[in-house]
């Protein structure tokens, strides 16, 4: 199983307009202090590690807006439903169809 890439909305300095990191080749994340840079990363990291994390994820503190906005943190990944990944696709499965 290998992450393609994340799209990221509404979380800390990232607005309401999407951004969406290529993790399919080398990426260097550049910009101005405080334009954001370390808030992408800290989304990688929550995606991974659920909103009940170190960070102690707030709507009120980590919204750009504040209460009511809401964050979306959305990984793509690719793999082998067929081979090393068979079970995951499993799992992924049953969780569609509880849907």
């Amino acid at each position: 199983m290998r992450i393609n890439g994340v799209r990221v909305k509404n979380f800390r300095t990232v607005s309401a307009q999407e951004q969406y990191l290529d993790l399919t080749q080398t990426m260097t994340i550049i910009g101005p202090n405080n334009s954001g840079k370390t808030n992408l990363l800290q989304a990688i990291q929550m995606f991974f590690t659920g909103y009940d994390n170190m960070h102690g994820y707030s709507v009120v503190d980590d919204s750009p807006r504040g209460k009511g906005s809401r964050t979306s943190i959305v990984g793509y990944f690719e793999g082998d439903p067929t081979g090393d990944d068979l079970s995951f696709y499993a799992d992924l499965d049953r969780l569609y169809s509880l849907y």
